[in-house]
């Protein structure tokens, strides 16, 4: 008796997945496409290949898309999101490939923590008022990141990722209240945020990676001039309000953003140097 090959498993009236009527190659409710349990290698191969050149093609046109300001925010709004990449795993992606290229830069030899300490105050009877302990374990602690850097310099940036995605919401709350009267939803404001800083991400990005090329490196400061400038014309492409009006509110939300963003930032050294 010889060995006969496995038959493949005949076409299913019901989805392996979710148990749902197949009226065609895909399941209309969950979108798993009806095929062999058991796939054959050459089958499986290609499958692999397809999928990730479709997601390198899909990745590459979501970032083409997003140097075109606001472009990507309006697609997503009108509904045309199966051809991009969703706006919370592109800014994952963004700015993990930030923090990766970070990872690989040396520790900057000019950074150091300045903590001055109050000069002695004594009281009339002649005794010294006690120092204030915080700010002595800070300045205690300065002393110790500036001897070397490169330990508290890893832990703040492995902070970093979870301070700035707390500023996602941030940013589309003041946007949400500069945008006040036209009533837009927060979750529209939510998705411009998400683009804005997966394209500031894919600046300091490139900025970074710039660092490394000769002749180019004292040139890619320039490059920051793009974040308001790609600001502006986003607000103006998705909220359609005059230049004046757009350019205003745009300044004063990018203000207040920055000015967030250095109080966190602050507050992320403080806690690390006191509690690390």
């Amino acid at each position: 008796m010889t060995d006969r090959p496995v038959d493949p498993a005949p076409r299913s009236t019901h989805c392996h997945n979710c148990g749902e009527p197949l009226m065609g190659p895909y399941c209309a409710a969950c979108g798993q496409k009806d095929q062999e349990r058991i796939l054959p290698l050459g089958h499986l191969l290609h499958e692999v290949f397809h999928e990730v050149s479709h997601l390198d093609q899909r990745f590459l046109g979501t970032l083409r898309m997003l140097l075109r300001p606001g472009a990507l925010t309006l697609e997503y709004l009108a509904g045309r999101r199966a051809r991009w990449v969703q706006p919370f795993r592109l800014y994952l992606l963004v700015s993990l490939a930030f923090f990766a290229v970070s990872a690989f830069r040396p520790p900057s030899k000019d950074f150091r923590i300045t903590v001055n300490r109050p000069a002695q105050v004594v009281t009339l009877d002649g005794k010294p008022v006690p120092e204030n302990p915080t700010q002595t374990r800070l300045a205690k602690r300065a002393e110790e990141i500036n001897r070397d850097p490169a330990a508290f310099l890893a832990k703040l940036y492995a902070w970093m990722p979870r301070v700035l995605f707390v500023l996602l919401p941030v940013f589309a709350l003041l946007l949400k209240l500069a945008y006040l009267r036209t009533r837009t939803l927060y979750a529209a404001h939510a998705i411009f945020s998400l683009h804005q800083h997966a394209f500031a991400f894919l600046l300091f990005t490139t900025v970074s990676l710039l660092s490394h090329v000769p002749y180019v490196r004292s040139l890619r400061g320039l490059l920051f001039v793009a974040l308001p400038v790609h600001l502006v014309l986003g607000l103006k492409r998705v909220y359609g309000q005059g230049w004046l009006l757009t350019s205003v509110k745009a300044a004063v939300v990018g203000v207040l953003h920055l000015l967030t963003l250095l109080a966190v930032l602050v507050g992320t050294t403080l806690m690390l140097m006191l509690f690390t």
